[in-house]
């Protein structure tokens, strides 16, 4: 080929890419993509899918007024176009292999269930009316919550390093079991009543505030002290496999190492401070 011919191909290749690059690609603001089929399967099959066929869409409005929906143990792994489903108060995606969520377009969720899922993050920032949150058996490294209706969190058997639930004043049960926590801070979660944090590398722990703890479960991690002078609701204590020398506690509470509903190691003992 020839440098005149191949200039002139080049000049032809090139306009062809420009003159697609200029069509404008309309999106019909009508319907909803869905990427995966077994996700738009699971629409067919519980009638919301209105085209009842598997095209990869949905109408709008087949979308906007749907408030719950369940999908556990469907081999889904995108819910690309959850986003429509504006009106969604409960979510269950559980046991797919949904590796990335958003659900910052549904701020009307008030329960979401993405466990055993394949997460790396997730944004709950605009969430502001989440109530109950279980995503465990992800592999989740941090995870902030911003709703102040949170009572219910379940984020055990991840990879967490940091966690934030300063903002949840509701929170009443906390599962944090099999993590990578380092510190927790739960000075702002005076609602709290349970609180497993066990399997964790917590060198202290600060439950001042906590006064209405009644099952405590901090087993397997590294404290060295543990306080629980505020704490007289205790019902069920579980701190082994720690360092701890002696534990702090009410009166009020001597009955569960009576009763064996404290799971204490040999090593350690236990002293009033009232």
């Amino acid at each position: 080929m020839t440098m005149k011919k191949y200039f002139y191909s080049c000049l032809v290749a090139f306009g062809f890419v420009m003159a697609c690059s200029s069509r404008t690609i309309k999106i019909d603001p009508n319907i909803i993509l869905i990427k995966d089929s077994n996700f738009e399967k699971a629409l067919i099959a519980q009638k919301i899918d209105s085209d009842s066929t598997i095209n990869g869409q949905i109408k709008k409005t087949d979308a906007e007024d749907i408030k719950v929906l369940s999908l556990p143990n469907l081999q889904i792994k995108s819910l690309i176009g959850i986003e429509g489903f504006k009106s969604l108060t409960y979510l269950d995606c559980s046991l797919n292999q949904i590796d990335n969520l958003d659900v910052t377009q549904n701020s009307a969720l008030e329960s979401l269930d993405c466990s055993s899922n394949l997460l790396t993050s997730i944004d709950l920032s605009r969430n502001l009316n989440l109530a109950a949150l279980n995503c465990v058996n992800n592999q989740l490294k941090d995870l902030s919550i911003q709703s102040k209706q949170l009572y219910a969190l379940n984020a055990s058997n991840n990879l967490l390093v940091t966690i934030s639930v300063d903002a949840a004043t509701r929170l009443s049960i906390l599962y944090l079991s099999k993590n990578q926590l380092k510190s927790l801070n739960l000075v702002n979660n005076l609602a709290l009543m349970e609180l497993k944090c066990d399997n964790n590398k917590l060198t202290s722990i600060d439950l001042s505030k906590n006064t209405k703890l009644r099952i405590l479960d901090v087993s397997n991690n590294t404290l060295s002290a543990l306080d629980l002078c505020n704490n007289s609701e205790i019902l069920k204590l579980t701190c082994s496999s720690n360092n701890i020398a002696k534990i702090t506690i009410p009166k009020r509470i001597q009955s569960i190492f009576v009763n064996n509903t404290a799971v204490i190691d040999s090593k350690t003992t236990y002293s009033t401070c009232d």
